[in-house]
């Protein structure tokens, strides 16, 4: 049962339990547990299937695809060859090279040696 179907059903039946706030409050939270679990699940796992085209990396990052080809040529670029031709990055991929790459500006430099 979906998240969404499991809080209307609660929601029909607490009707009747107007006189017992708190099993009502009981029962409705726990079925939003359940569906903030739900979703945060589905969530993580949209974040794991986001995948770029060599023409979508170059649209949204600015590298050119010759400029692509150096990098995976160099093994600096996880990439994915499902059908032979076509390339693919994992956008979680492309995102945690680039947060390696964070340089400090040097007011974060100072605070650290403080």
């Amino acid at each position: 049962m979906s998240a969404l179907k499991a809080l209307k059903k609660l929601n029909t039946q607490s009707q009747g339990e107007a006189s017992n706030p708190f099993a009502f409050i009981n029962k409705n939270l726990t079925a939003i547990v359940f569906a903030l679990s739900e979703l945060s699940e589905k969530m993580k796992e949209r974040e794991r299937t986001i995948w770029l085209s060599t023409l979508d990396f170059e649209k949204q990052f600015g590298y050119s695809q010759k400029a692509q080809a150096q990098l995976r040529h160099k093994g600096l670029l996880p990439y994915s060859k499902p059908f032979g031709g076509s390339i693919f990055y994992k956008l979680k991929d492309i995102e945690e090279i680039f947060e390696a790459g964070i340089v400090p500006s040097n007011k974060q430099i100072l605070e650290q040696t403080q």
